[in-house]
């Protein structure tokens, strides 16, 4: 359902990799940064956290990297989301360098564990690229990382 490789802030999302390597019911892969397709944090020890479906239940396990990763694994415990309340952890608006942090205003948009809202000017306090095709990019408790073109709307989970 959900594969994300990497350490801090910095992550890829490597869900599509994963799910077009699986065989049978079967996904034994060795984590690193070629089985991972890049490494998002050089300076970083890196985790591969994987949220699944086996058998109708849905399961989540974290690797470090040079371990290998066992789909189904026998420790994989069942996943309960969300098991902590949603938080934001950081939240950025711009474009390039001209970014912002909006972590405040959009953490104080989370409503009973979601968040949904049209990305905007309007909604975020401003414009801080004039002129530029902005995006907002948002890095949430479950260490996952979504992004919402200006004028988009943004739905977490």
């Amino acid at each position: 359902m959900r594969a994300l490789y990497g350490a801090d802030f910095r992550y890829l999302d490597v869900t599509d990799r994963l799910n077009a390597l699986i065989q049978g019911d079967q996904l034994p892969l060795r984590v690193n940064n070629d089985s991972m397709g890049g490494d998002p944090a050089t300076d970083r020890h890196k985790k591969l956290t994987v949220v699944y479906i086996f058998n109708g239940q849905q399961f989540r396990t974290r690797v470090n990297e040079g371990d290998a990763l066992s789909l189904p694994g026998d420790g994989d415990r069942a996943a309960d989301f969300p098991a902590e309340p949603l938080r934001i952890l950081r939240a950025t608006h711009g474009f390039g360098d001209q970014r912002v942090d909006v972590t405040a205003r959009v953490g104080a948009m989370v409503n009973d564990d979601r968040l949904q809202f049209h990305v905007s000017k309007a909604s975020l306090g401003g414009d801080p690229a004039m002129g530029q095709h902005k995006r907002l990019k948002v890095v949430y408790l479950w260490h996952g990382i979504r992004s919402a073109p200006e004028h988009g709307t943004l739905a977490i989970p």
